[in-house]
C-alpha cells in the first residue's frame, strides 16, 4: 500500500468518525428538548424572573419597576428595560354609555388594572368628565342633563396609551328641540391622565407652553383657505387659534395676541383643549367651530417635558 493511499484512508476515516460524533449530538439535542419542554405552559414557566440588567436599574425586578411613578423613571435605559418587561398596558379601554331625558351620553372605562382603587378613582373622573369637561369662557360648568330644553349627543374617541399615560377625546352635539334655527352646536373637550396616579396632566405639566408652541405647524402645509363654504383646514397653530405675531398679520381672521392664547392654555380651571393622537402627535382645539390643528410631534418635541418624551418613546 501506497503512502498516498494510507493518506486517503486515514482523512476517510477522521470525516466518518467526525459525522457519526455530529448525528449523535443532533440526537441528544432533540431526546433533550422533547423530554424538558412539551408545551406552551411549560415555555412559560421555565422563563427564568427577568431582572434589569443597566447599571441604574441593576436588581431591580419587575414589580419593582411597576412600583415606580412617572416621575421616578427618568433615564431612557429605566424606560426601555419596563417597556421589555411589559408590553401592553396592564389595563383594557371600553366605553360605557347611558341616555338621560333624550340624551345620549359615552364614555370611557378602564378594567384589569391591579389597584382596583387607582382602577376605581381614574373611572370616576371619567365619567365625570361628561359634566365637568365642557365649560364656558369663564370656566363655569353649562351641562346639565337633567334638563328637557336641551339634547346632547356624545362620542368617544381613544387616543395615546401605555403604562404610563392615557389620552381621551369627548365630543357632543347639541340641538335646542324648540328653537326655530336648524343644525347643532359642536363642542371638543379632552383629558390626558397619569395611569400611575390616577391625576390629571394639565398641558403645562406636559410641555412648555411658549412661542415654540405658538410658531409650530406642518412643515410646507398649505395656507387656510377663507373662502370656502365650510370652516378651513388648519395646519398651523396660529391660525387655528386666530393668532397674529406682526401687525401684518392681523385681519378679521387672526385677532387675538400670543400672551392671551398663552394665558389660556395654561388655566387649569379652563377647558381642556389638546389631546395626544395615537401617532403621538398632538392635536388642539381652538373651541371655535372645526378649528382644530394636530402638530406633529417632532415640531414640538423640544418644548415638551423630557419625562414625557420618554413615556411617549421619543
Amino acid at each position: 500500500m501506497s503512502k498516498f493511499t494510507k493518506i486517503l484512508i486515514s482523512c476517510l476515516l477522521i470525516i466518518i468518525t467526525a459525522l457519526l460524533v455530529l448525528k449523535q449530538n443532533i440526537l441528544i439535542e432533540k431526546t433533550m428538548h422533547t423530554s424538558t419542554v412539551n408545551s406552551k405552559e411549560d415555555i412559560e414557566n421555565s422563563k427564568p424572573e427577568i431582572v434589569c440588567t443597566t447599571d441604574e436599574t441593576a436588581g431591580i425586578s419587575k414589580e419593582d419597576l411597576e412600583s415606580k411613578s412617572i416621575k421616578d423613571l427618568k433615564s431612557r435605559d429605566y424606560l426601555e428595560v419596563y417597556n421589555n418587561l411589559t408590553k401592553e398596558p396592564e389595563y383594557k379601554i371600553y366605553i360605557e354609555s347611558y341616555s338621560q331625558n333624550s340624551s345620549y351620553i359615552e364614555y370611557p372605562q378602564i378594567e384589569g388594572m391591579k389597584s382596583e382603587e387607582l382602577q376605581n378613582k381614574i373611572n370616576t373622573m371619567l365619567k365625570d368628565e361628561t359634566i365637568k369637561g365642557p365649560k364656558t369662557d369663564g370656566g363655569k360648568n353649562f351641562v346639565d342633563l337633567k334638563k328637557t330644553d336641551v339634547i346632547y349627543e356624545y362620542s368617544t374617541r381613544i387616543g395615546f396609551t401605555n403604562e404610563f399615560i392615557a389620552s381621551f377625546e369627548y365630543s357632543f352635539e347639541s340641538i335646542d328641540p324648540s328653537s326655530t334655527v336648524t343644525g347643532m352646536n359642536h363642542r371638543y373637550f379632552y383629558i390626558t391622565i397619569n395611569m400611575k396616579t390616577g391625576e390629571r396632566i394639565y398641558l403645562t405639566d406636559f410641555m412648555e407652553v411658549d412661542d415654540r408652541l405658538i410658531n409650530s405647524g406642518v412643515p410646507g402645509a398649505p395656507e387656510p383657505d377663507y373662502n370656502g363654504v365650510v370652516t378651513p383646514s388648519f395646519y398651523r397653530f396660529k391660525d387655528a387659534f386666530r393668532i397674529y405675531t406682526s401687525d401684518e398679520e392681523r385681519d378679521s381672521y387672526h385677532t387675538n395676541t400670543p400672551e392671551w392664547i398663552i394665558e389660556t392654555l395654561k388655566d387649569k380651571s379652563a377647558e381642556t383643549k389638546w389631546f395626544i393622537e395615537k401617532n403621538k402627535d398632538i392635536t388642539f382645539y381652538a373651541g371655535i367651530d372645526y378649528n382644530f390643528v394636530t402638530i406633529p410631534i417632532a415640531e414640538i418635541k423640544n418644548a415638551i417635558h423630557p419625562e414625557y418624551l420618554e413615556i411617549l418613546g421619543e
